[in-house]
């Protein structure tokens, strides 16, 4: 009892903080706040979207990072970049200790040339039951799956008027094969 009636909690904790702080020099542990993340990963961004065709970035913005001291004393950023045309961009970045970058995960969307702004995709209503028509035929050959990997082919091929032999084809009309093979499968599984 009677070391606790002495225990002086603000000695502790200046002592306890002293401590802790010269752990992390010991470690190189790097604290890089947000706004410093954003002024780095910008010209980074910038010059990625540049060498690689892509629309011009106007401001970023962090959506989480944080310091990793088990993996190679990190730093690591999600980062999503508003180009000047609005379209949002996700990026992950990360540096060592010394602040060098060492990744940048671009964005899983296109890679060498920005897609233009495709075609919206409108089926009449003899286009809509074909292609359930052809899903049908489908998952009574096969079954239910295999329909569902060919839906993009299928309706590729319908909204081209059989001239789409695959999914990719869709992009020499004016559609992009990510939106038509989403719609696809959404559309196969109503």
């Amino acid at each position: 009892m009677k070391k606790a009636d002495n225990f002086d909690s603000g000695k502790w904790l200046v002592e306890n903080k002293i401590t802790t702080q010269s752990r992390l020099k010991e470690d190189n542990f790097v604290n890089v706040g947000i706004e410093e993340i954003e002024k780095m990963a910008f010209p980074i961004i910038s010059t990625y979207n540049e060498q690689n065709g892509l629309d011009p970035i106007q401001s970023i913005r962090v959506t989480s990072s944080q310091n990793n001291r088990i993996w190679y004393k990190a730093i690591q950023a999600n980062v999503t970049a508003e180009t000047n045309t609005g379209k949002l961009m996700d990026y992950e970045l990360t540096w060592d200790n010394k602040l060098n970058l060492q990744k940048l995960t671009p964005p899983s969307q296109p890679s060498q040339k920005q897609k233009e702004e495709s075609k919206p995709i409108f089926l009449t209503p003899i286009q809509k039951k074909s292609f359930k028509s052809a899903i049908m035929d489908l998952s009574k050959m096969e079954d239910f799956e295999y329909a569902l990997g060919e839906a993009g082919t299928v309706l590729a091929n319908i909204l081209t008027n059989g001239k789409a032999e695959f999914i990719e084809d869709v992009e020499d009309f004016g559609y992009d094969a990510d939106e038509v093979e989403q719609y696809a499968m959404d559309l196969a599984s109503e």
